[in-house]
C-alpha cells in the first residue's frame, strides 16, 4: 500500500475515540464484476460512563477495476 502511495489504517486505539482515516486492503480469491465489503462494529459500553454504542454495520459495493 505504501508503494501505491496509500496510507494504511493502523494502530487505532479504541481509547483514542474520534475519527480515523486510512486505507484497508483485501484480497478476493475469485474475480467478480463487483465485490461487497461489509464493515461491522459491534455494540459496546463506554468505560467509566453510562453511554453505550449501538452496533453499526454497512455494506459497501466495490466495482472491479
Amino acid at each position: 500500500m505504501e508503494a501505491a502511495d496509500r496510507t494504511p489504517l493502523e494502530d487505532v486505539a479504541r481509547r483514542d475515540g474520534g475519527e480515523h482515516t486510512g486505507w484497508i486492503a483485501f484480497f478476493a480469491e475469485e474475480r467478480a464484476e463487483t465485490y461487497v465489503l461489509r464493515y461491522t462494529r459491534p455494540g459496546a459500553e463506554v468505560i467509566g460512563s453510562d453511554e453505550t454504542l449501538e452496533e453499526f454495520s454497512q455494506d459497501i459495493e466495490l466495482p472491479a477495476p
